[in-house]
């Protein structure tokens, strides 16, 4: 589906605005090392949600997969919280040989900046898939 200009900025504010409420600690992305198709990068997401509850790691992440203009690839962003949760969505992804510490930027999140900054920078394609995990102590 494609928005139309008025309802994307919409969108992206009423996101933002519910995400500023959350003390996040990083903005992140990843850039793979090989061509990564968008449903298989949501396919890492989904895995990698998985991992983060299975090894009880305290975390919430709002996560974004923004397809690259080819099509042939995407890469991610997050928003987390938590240390623990940023050292282990590396490991997770470096365990499964996608990245390279230079293939990843973690930013302090800059809450002068706030989440509505952040989330413009990756839901304003119409192909993004997005999503979001906690663990219980950070609902």
């Amino acid at each position: 589906m494609v928005m139309n200009n008025t309802l994307a900025s919409k969108l992206t504010q009423t996101w933002g605005n519910w995400l500023q409420q959350t003390p996040w600690d990083y903005f992140s992305t990843y850039t793979f090392r090989y061509d990564i198709s968008s449903s298989r990068n949501e396919r890492y997401m989904l895995k990698l949600e998985e991992s983060l509850q299975k090894h009880a790691v305290s975390h919430k992440i709002f996560w974004v997969v923004e397809p690259t203009s080819n099509g042939f690839q995407s890469h991610s962003h997050f928003l987390i919280r938590g240390e623990e949760a940023k050292e282990h969505i590396f490991q997770f992804y470096q365990s499964k040989k996608l990245i390279t510490s230079r293939n990843v930027v973690n930013d302090p999140y800059d809450k002068k900046l706030g989440a509505n900054y952040y989330v413009s920078k990756t839901l304003h394609h119409a192909k993004a898939m997005y999503g979001m995990s906690y663990s219980v102590d950070l609902q």
